[in-house]
């Protein structure tokens, strides 16, 4: 036990046991991949991180991130619906928005994006 609790204590003077850190670098990493923000959150509350944390980490990934990252999320998408309807393909796009986990916020400006792009 003793040595469990010295291993512990040199890793939190290392910096390598810090929930927060840990946090803000796993909601950048799955914004990179394509995860939104719903999806961040439940997976860090699954690994038992705070709510402060996970907030904190949330907001470290900027919006104009989260849009990126659904946008290019989108684009993939544009090519596999390109054969609907524009009406079609924009529900089919949210749809699967909402399945990678990204905000209405996020989604519907991802949305406006492609409706001023003459995608609507």
């Amino acid at each position: 036990m003793k040595i469990s609790l010295n291993i512990i204590s040199k890793l939190l003077e290392m910096g390598l046991l810090d929930d927060e850190e840990f946090s803000k670098n796993w909601a950048q990493s799955r914004a990179n991949k394509g995860k939104g923000e719903y999806i961040v959150t439940r997976e860090l509350r699954l690994k038992g991180v705070s709510e402060i944390n996970i907030n904190n980490a949330v907001d470290f990934v900027e919006s104009d991130e989260w849009q990126r990252s659904a946008r290019r999320q989108a684009n993939k998408k544009m090519r596999k619906f390109s054969n609907l309807k524009d009406y079609q393909r924009k529900h089919k796009i949210k749809q699967y928005l909402y399945q990678r986990g990204f905000s209405p916020d996020t989604i519907d400006a991802v949305i406006d994006d492609l409706a001023v792009e003459g995608v609507e």
